[in-house]
């Protein structure tokens, strides 16, 4: 079977992991999240955020509707 997905995947990464890498408060992370400002997967109970997207909101980009 041949994979004709072109696309990169996610960067995908738990609030914590997200609060490490781009040093910022996980407190506000989750605050961004519950607000709807960052988008989130759930994973159970565990949020994942595309690292991507909240780079992009940390520069001043669109924010997720």
């Amino acid at each position: 079977m041949e994979n004709t997905y072109t696309r990169p995947l996610p960067k995908m990464r738990t609030i914590k992991e997200t609060a490490a890498e781009l040093n910022v408060p996980v407190y506000a992370l989750r605050q961004w999240v519950k607000a709807g400002k960052v988008p989130a997967v759930y994973a159970g109970k565990k949020a994942l955020l595309n690292l991507d997207l909240v780079i992009k909101f940390l520069n001043g980009g669109e924010q997720h509707d």
